[in-house]
């Protein structure tokens, strides 16, 4: 939206003034037939108030200049424009352009000429006061008939639109504001609708990923657990001799590391299933009534070959009344043994010193 025409605002400007130049001419007409009656006030001079009143309101002067004198006169409001004091006297047809601004003046002696020939004048100037100040101005001014005593009459009407000029300008300036303000605006919108976007596929592309990485533990637990089973359930045959003696105790011996072995990685794949559930907030807990002191002491029996081997004594140090809780007993035990990272060391070692038992024997 561009700043509004100035003479679209002087003609709005002249409107209202006419319709207050009616509803007052209107009440002192009423006032001056009242008082006619009486002996009042001449209606002239009443109406010329009138038209004083009015041009002070719509900031419109009035001049007519007389041809060829070049003599001028003005309305108040005129004086007012042009930065002079009533009474004083006042530039001819000939000598108008010498108070107008200098980037002006040649263009409204121009239209002045040309007025005089029956020639129309509009145009936008400045006024130069006598205190340096100015006033722009919209000037029409065109010729009149020629009076009785043969000398040429032109009329102008000049209106102030210095203030009009610097509400448009203002105006101009908050639309470009708010013009630049709604484009960040929408810049900043588009900026979160694409980060929105780009977390959305984000967000997608790690639910893809993580759904992946269930479906391929899932399948790796199931084609693990399989073989570990076999190897676990044919290790525990050949240990205990089901189906007669192997020989040698030697055998023996490797059957139960294979047990042994076979147990650490399936509890290896466990962990890390269980791992990968966690990181999903897919785990499921199994909660059941759990005893704190039979957990505590069937972890102790599973872990005290282990400290036996490192010369560590265990002692559980619980009372013998604790309440029962609902939890899950699998993963209770698991927290109650040792970290899944220590252990494939702890097992590896307890491997090792079983082997050099051996090898002395």
């Amino acid at each position: 939206m561009g700043s509004m025409d100035p003479l679209m605002l002087t003609m709005a400007l002249g409107a209202l003034a006419a319709m207050l130049l009616g509803l007052v001419g209107l009440i002192i007409g009423i006032r001056g037939m009242m008082l006619g009656r009486d002996g009042g006030p001449d209606p002239i001079h009443q109406r010329l108030r009138i038209l004083t009143e009015t041009q002070k309101l719509s900031n419109v002067g009035s001049s007519q200049f007389f041809l060829p004198s070049g003599r001028a006169v003005w309305s108040k409001e005129m004086y007012r424009i042009a930065g002079l004091s009533p009474g004083m006297d006042v530039p001819s047809f000939w000598t108008f352009p010498d108070i107008v601004h200098p980037d002006d003046s040649e263009e409204v002696r121009r239209q002045l000429h040309l007025t005089a020939g029956g020639g129309t004048f509009d145009a936008k100037f400045r006024f130069i006061h006598p205190d340096g100040g100015e006033k722009l101005v919209h000037g029409i001014v065109r010729r009149e008939a020629v009076d009785d005593d043969g000398e040429i009459r032109i009329i102008g009407a000049f209106v102030d639109i210095s203030g009009y000029q610097s509400t448009t300008g203002d105006i101009a300036q908050s639309l470009t504001e708010a013009e630049a303000a709604r484009a960040e605006a929408e810049a900043a919108r588009a900026e979160a609708e694409t980060a929105r976007a780009e977390a959305e596929t984000a967000h997608n592309e790690a639910e893809v990923a993580n759904r992946a990485k269930s479906n391929f533990l899932a399948i790796m637990s199931h084609e693990l657990r399989t073989p570990l089973n076999s190897i676990l359930g044919f290790s525990e045959i050949i240990k205990n001799q089901m189906f007669g003696p192997i020989g040698t105790q030697r055998y023996a011996d490797y059957a139960d590391d294979i047990r042994e072995s076979g147990e650490l990685l399936l509890s290896i794949i466990n962990d890390i299933l269980d791992l990968a559930k966690i990181e999903a907030g897919h785990l499921e807990l199994n909660e059941e009534p759990v005893d704190l002191l039979t957990v505590m002491q069937d972890v102790t029996k599973l872990i005290q070959e282990r400290a036996d081997a490192k010369g560590i004594l265990l002692k559980i140090s619980l009372p013998q009344d604790l309440p029962m809780i609902r939890a899950d007993g699998r993963l209770v035990r698991q927290m109650a043994d040792q970290p899944p990272g220590q252990r494939p060391r702890a097992h590896a070692q307890g491997r090792v010193d079983r082997r050099d038992r051996r090898a002395q024997r």
